[in-house]
């Protein structure tokens, strides 16, 4: 019997201790998405809250090895805002100059077998 008391009062004390960390981890959330809101506003009314990075496009082609080919699309400026976490729509540029790679994928299109037989049809009436 005292057995399972003191087991019982080990869970209760970790499950305390497990409720105390919940609260405390979801209070400094809240607080740090609160405070980063009021620099977003503060830095927005001074109109120093955006920023832009340079980002590089790179797009990427299955070839038909398997291998894939990267070609160099060009760069761009991309604006973001000055914050821990997105506001207006914006990514932080913290996260834009990490990401400063930008690769397209593009897949094979496989041919329809509609599309085809319809421009073909298209082409031959307007011939006549």
């Amino acid at each position: 019997i005292l057995a399972d008391f003191l087991r019982k009062e080990r869970l209760t004390g970790v499950r305390v201790l497990l409720e105390r960390m919940t609260v405390i981890l979801l209070a400094t959330f809240i607080a740090c998405y609160a405070g980063d809101w009021l620099l977003y506003r503060s830095r927005a009314a001074h109109g120093t809250a955006f920023d832009s990075v340079k980002v590089n496009q790179v797009v990427s082609f299955p070839l038909k090895n398997g291998k894939t080919e990267f070609d160099y699309a060009g760069s761009r400026q991309v604006e973001c805002v000055r914050t821990i976490f997105p506001w207006a729509g914006d990514d932080p540029c913290w996260w834009v100059r990490r990401h400063a790679e930008n690769q397209t994928k593009l897949l094979p299109v496989l041919p329809s077998v509609d599309t085809p037989q319809l421009t073909i049809a298209a082409s031959a009436s307007s011939l006549e």
